[in-house]
């Protein structure tokens, strides 16, 4: 029986060959796809040009905030404090103004 012991006639080795490899297969697998769905997926935010966010302001300032308050509510993080405008870069408003949410 000369052949009788290979891999190709026995099917049991072949069923051992084939599970041997199929982790191996399923690693490599799962490597592909770790590597190539982040990029298929996608973006959450959109880009905005800069001229179009300005043009859509009513104001635009820069300033320093100060005295922060942060509090929760309902599982809700909420902050509040003061901004002290140094220049208006866009718009105008009265020079004191109360701006609430």
């Amino acid at each position: 029986m000369v052949g009788s012991d290979t891999c190709e006639s026995n099917p049991k080795h072949q069923f051992d060959r084939l599970h041997r490899s199929g982790p191996m297969r399923y690693a490599l697998l799962a490597l592909i796809l770790v590597l190539t769905l982040p990029c298929a997926s996608p973006a959450m935010w959109g880009y905005i040009p800069l001229e179009e966010l300005v043009q859509d302001s009513d104001l635009i300032v820069a300033g320093t905030l100060h005295d922060v308050r942060e509090h929760s509510s309902s599982g809700t993080d909420f902050g509040q404090g003061v901004i002290a405008v140094d220049k208006v870069i866009w718009g105008g408003t009265r020079s004191t103004a109360i701006c609430s949410p």
